[in-house]
């Protein structure tokens, strides 16, 4: 309509129905067009759509409009709306539609909230260019409030909570045209008798947010609940009885246990701005902090062909954060930098928040190797009663044939294998009710180098993979495995050319096993000082097990080159 177009930075045009949808409908709704919003990179751009001075001086106002924006591979468009009450001189930020939004809905705004309307009033819609799908809209209007209602916005509960007592608070909001003098505040819990408070003296005018605080503390007890708020007034009759009620659905901890902060971190051998990464800023970070969290590498097939050592359980993990791009880092489920490589001030700042983030499961672990088989026993001691999962992912510490083109010539923390897969274990648990979870997996098949270099990580986190609820590494148990350290064997020189000479104590049976868990030479009874010739085997790593005649096995890896 009469809406025109004006940028901020950059110039690039809001345009009809066209590509870069995602699949969402284009128009919204009729025959008639919408207005889409799309740039195929990551440069900075604001556009707007700006409408004609408006006279809203006597009444109250609200603003809608149509808006459907999808995610392209996690990343997502800024849809910023703004008032002026000048004529456009200045603007206020009224709202930010950040986040997908996978089918049309009808956003709304009061715009009385925002200062005394005037007769030269303006609004816009501000295109803010994140590399995501179009932002489409469509069917924006500015129309006179005439009705009454409240409106419940927030109840300011967290999805896990202490045991005790705790505050019903949260926020409303006058969504209709007459002053609220006079509220009725309720809350209950699991569906028992409602806790009633009157609050009176008010004056929340049209478009004005009230932050309500229930004088009666929820004496919260151990266990999943359903705490629903309301809100009523007597001064008008409510139009939308609809939005006057919230439910949360909030899990009391028994107790709580600092957190072990897991790392999680994307990445390949094929992308430079993951060297710079490394060398500039985590590398160093690494060694200063190591010993206080828990790591996981995940090597990606791009740039380009990739990192070698990628797996699909890698390309999984990296879907549950959305992470489109390498470098990624991610704390405790929370991106460091969404979309950027991360800086060193962007890391340190969300790891020192993360040191102080409360968990709720202590978890204890230990394992041994035996042959290519890595087992384990889990100690799950949870604060919380419900449904959980446990996973547990087999990482090398250190490997260096998965040299690729960006310099680099080693990497740590290489996730190999999940346990049973990325999907982890679902976990039912009982607050202060220890349980005792197993896992066993054998390592022929995937991309171990050293066999002795694996480490596990153990981690919880909700079904919804929205947060890390605890972290923690697995103990090795040199007790139980059935390596015989007395009988010292070595392989040398390694690496080698092929010609490896072998020093024991006694006779032992070799085994060398490629990376893909085939057995590429067995000799039995090999003496000391024999030297063996594996010339006409492929470059690259292999593992060598050596079985004494007592039936101890030692693992070592082998590099041919």
């Amino acid at each position: 309509g009469t809406m025109v177009q004006t940028f901020q930075t950059g110039t690039v045009s809001w345009g009809s129905c066209g590509g870069n949808l995602g699949l969402a409908p284009c128009p919204i709704g009729g025959s008639g067009m919408s207005a889409t919003f799309f740039i195929n990179s990551y440069a900075t751009g604001l556009s707007s759509l700006e409408s004609p001075s408006m006279n809203l001086s006597s009444g109250a106002y609200r603003l809608t409009f149509k808006h459907v924006q999808r995610s392209f591979q996690g990343d997502n468009n800024n849809l910023n709306v703004q008032i002026s009450l000048n004529g456009g001189t200045t603007w206020t930020t009224m709202a930010v539609y950040n986040a997908a939004i996978a089918n049309p809905v009808t956003q709304s705004v009061i715009l009385n909230g925002f200062g005394p309307l005037t007769t030269n009033t303006k609004i816009r819609l501000q295109a803010d260019n994140r590399w995501g799908y179009s932002i489409i809209i469509d069917d924006v209007v500015v129309s006179q409030i005439t009705t009454e209602d409240l409106e419940l916005k927030t109840a300011a509960l967290a999805s896990i909570i202490s045991i005790g007592n705790t505050t019903i608070s949260g926020t409303l909001m006058n969504s209709g045209a007459s002053t609220i003098t006079s509220l009725v505040l309720n809350y209950a819990v699991d569906g028992g008798a409602a806790v009633t408070q009157n609050i009176s003296g008010l004056s929340i005018t049209t478009g004005q947010t009230y932050n309500y605080s229930h004088v009666t503390p929820w004496n919260a007890t151990v266990g999943p609940h359903t705490v629903a708020v309301s809100a009523s007034t007597s001064n008008f009759t409510d139009s939308n009885l609809n939005n006057n009620t919230l439910a949360k659905n909030v899990n009391v901890a028994s107790n709580t246990v600092l957190k072990k902060p897991l790392l999680e971190k994307f990445t390949a051998s094929t992308c430079g701005p993951c060297a710079s990464f490394n060398n500039q800023s985590f590398n160093a970070f690494y060694t200063a902090n190591n010993a206080e969290f828990a790591l996981i590498c995940y090597h990606q097939n791009f740039p380009g062909s990739g990192d070698p050592y990628y797996t699909a359980e890698a390309g999984a993990r990296r879907a549950v954060y959305n992470v489109t791009g390498v470098p990624d880092l991610v704390i405790n489920s929370v991106n460091v930098a969404p979309g950027f490589v991360p800086t060193a001030s962007q890391l340190n700042t969300k790891y020192n928040a993360a040191k102080t983030e409360q968990g709720y499961f202590v978890l204890n672990a230990s394992h041994n190797v035996i042959g290519t088989t890595v087992s384990g026993n889990i100690n799950v001691m949870p604060y919380l009663t419900g449904a959980f999962k446990l996973f547990v992912a087999v990482i090398e510490k250190q490997t260096v044939n998965n040299v690729g083109s960006n310099g680099e010539t080693s990497f740590k923390h290489v996730m190999m294998k999940m346990v049973p897969n990325e999907s982890g274990t679902t976990i039912n648990t009982v607050a202060n009710v220890s349980t005792t979870q197993t896992f066993s997996v054998d390592m022929a098949g995937t991309f171990v180098e050293d066999i002795n270099d694996l480490s596990v990580v153990i981690f919880v986190q909700p079904l919804t993979l929205d947060s890390v609820l605890q972290s923690a590494y697995s103990t090795f148990s040199t007790l139980s495995t059935a390596v015989n350290q007395k009988n010292t064997v070595k392989l040398f020189p390694n690496p080698s050319n092929g010609l490896v000479t072998i020093s024991t104590d006694i006779a032992v049976d070799l085994k060398l096993v490629d990376i893909l868990g085939k057995i590429v030479f067995e000799k039995k009874g090999i003496q000391n000082n024999a030297q063996l010739d594996f010339s006409s085997l492929s470059k690259g790593a292999y593992i060598a097990r050596l079985i004494s005649g007592d039936g101890t096995i030692q693992n070592q890896k082998l590099i041919i080159k």
